[in-house]
Parts: structure tokens; C-alpha cells; sequence
């Protein structure tokens, strides 16, 4: 991916509310910022995955082992022992 050397940030409409960011033609400039966004968009998306991962391993640790039979199992011995 290229990216062009020259960085031209003008914001003109944020200049009349507050502060305003004028970078022009700063090579280092380009690269920090190349290099923090590109590291930022990795972080986002290593921990979204992970996230999902953590779900889904969760999920599927917490039904192992258990069948529906089991619940129906345990709800029924209780009606019978209510009822007795």
C-alpha cells in the first residue's frame, strides 16, 4: 500500500470552533501516522477476534457434557416428589 509522501490536513471548519491541525509536507509526520494507524486498525481487529473466540469457546465449554435430558431429567424428579 502507498501511501503519498506530502500530508495535507486542512480543517478549516474545526479552525473556526477550536484548535485546527495544519501538517504540510512533513515526510516524518506521514510516517508516524501511517504507522499508528496501521498498528491501531491491527489492534481493533486482534481483539475483536479474540473476543469472539473467548464467546465461543464459553459457550461451547458450558454445554459440554450437559444434554437436555439431563434438565428434564432433574425437573421431573422434582414434580414427582412435590406431587408424592
Amino acid at each position: 500500500m502507498a501511501m503519498p509522501t506530502i500530508l495535507h490536513l486542512h480543517y478549516d471548519v474545526l479552525a473556526r470552533r477550536g484548535t485546527a491541525v495544519k501538517v504540510i509536507d512533513d515526510t516524518l509526520v506521514v510516517n508516524i501516522l501511517r504507522t499508528v494507524l496501521l498498528v491501531q486498525k491491527r489492534q481493533v481487529f486482534n481483539v475483536m477476534l479474540t473476543r469472539q473466540q473467548f464467546v465461543k469457546q464459553d459457550y461451547q465449554q458450558g454445554l459440554a457434557g450437559r444434554l437436555a435430558e439431563d434438565y428434564l431429567e432433574a425437573e421431573i424428579r422434582e414434580r414427582v416428589y412435590k406431587a408424592g
